[in-house]
């Protein structure tokens, strides 16, 4: 999938969602026999979830709050030495700071704790709103998924970081067992995967600030050759500073499901 991220106000509904062809060398264990159908939601169906401004939310306040931090501590470096009154008002900024930090925090964990119900809520919204959905919302089981970025952005000129796995798009996944396919409602793009599509499906680990995360890698042929397709449960990418990575355990469920409708029984 793209990395290309640099702007933190870009909202991801306006963004170009495109998958990344994976290593031209690399070695798949399945040989698909058919492809799958990418498409793009149309208008004014796309983006109408509005999971796209919730990110640039959080990144604003992000921003704002480090401006804010490094702005006092560039006013109190100016002021040097302090007097014994000015130490007070220094302490009590930084605390304010501080207190600044903790509230964008816990009005974001407030907001976001509840991804799996606020989200997949709207969510199922959008998808009875759409005229030709891939599946209908009352045609359940189906799993809300977070799509992710892949591989990690290469160090550039004048960065320090280099990138991580941040959130494309928000879905509803359906296995469809009867008929052999996954097919995967987004808030940006639809996916239709039927057996015999996929060169790859496996965990892997991807990282995530301190740790790792895993997510389900999938490899798929389509009109434009191999593409890759990178999906986690829930919404972890918006949560990750606050409730940690996802384990293997909890990819693992969606991993197995989509295997056992995608992928020949000789190939689990």
């Amino acid at each position: 999938m793209s990395s290309d991220n640099d702007n933190p106000f870009a909202s991801p509904e306006t963004s170009n969602l495109d998958l990344s062809h994976p290593d031209p060398d690399e070695d798949y264990p399945l040989v698909p026999t058919t492809r799958a159908v990418i498409s793009e939601v149309p208008p004014p169906y796309r983006g109408a979830a509005g999971y796209g401004w919730a990110i640039l939310a959080r990144r604003v306040s992000q921003v704002l709050i480090s401006i804010i931090g490094i702005g006092y501590g560039f006013i109190v470096m100016t002021m040097l030495p302090l007097s014994p009154w000015q130490q007070h008002w220094a302490l009590a900024g930084l605390f304010v700071v501080f207190l600044l930090s903790m509230l964008e925090s816990l009005l974001i964990g407030i907001v976001f704790r509840s991804d799996q119900q606020f989200w997949q809520a709207r969510m199922i919204q959008q998808l009875k709103r759409r005229p030709d959905p891939l599946f209908r919302a009352d045609q359940e089981p189906y799993q809300f998924v977070t799509l992710t970025s892949g591989a990690v952005e290469k160090p550039k000129p004048f960065r320090l970081t280099i990138g991580q796995p941040h959130t494309l798009d928000i879905g509803l996944l359906r296995a469809h067992m009867t008929q052999r396919e996954v097919l995967l409602e987004g808030n940006l793009k639809r996916y239709r995967i039927p057996y015999g599509s996929l060169w790859n499906c496996e965990l892997c680990e991807l990282p995530l600030d301190t740790g790792n995360t895993w997510v389900i890698r999938l490899v798929l042929e389509t009109d434009d050759g191999p593409l890759e397709l990178h999906l986690c449960p829930a919404d972890v990418i918006m949560r990750k500073s606050l409730f940690g990575p996802v384990l293997a355990s909890t990819a693992e469920p969606l991993s197995a499901e989509i295997r056992r409708c995608l992928v020949p029984a000789d190939k689990w």
